[in-house]
């Protein structure tokens, strides 16, 4: 593990780490930050993704709820301009 003496980035063997391992240990974190926000993001997406889809599905059930309604309810009105077969048959 690095550490510092007198305020220089030293390797465990004490040597001075060179540039691009300081930069390195300078560009982890700020790796690692940019990676958790891209996660945060990413999980943010997929539930509005899966709260949009079941939103839809809510739509088309509501949908089908209506028609159903609406079929049930011209099935029960009497047709007044409409024979049934029966009347025509007794009609003759």
């Amino acid at each position: 593990m690095p550490f510092k003496q007198n305020g220089t980035q030293r390797d465990s063997g004490g040597q001075k780490a060179s540039p691009a391992y300081s930069r390195l240990n300078v560009a982890l974190p700020a790796l690692s930050t940019f990676a958790t926000v891209v996660n945060a993001i990413a999980q943010i997406f997929c539930v509005l993704v899966i709260v949009s889809n079941k939103r839809r599905e809510y739509q088309k059930e509501e949908q089908n709820r209506r028609i159903w309604r609406s079929l049930e309810k011209n099935r029960r009105k009497p047709h007044s301009n409409k024979n049934s077969i029966f009347e025509l048959y007794q009609r003759g």
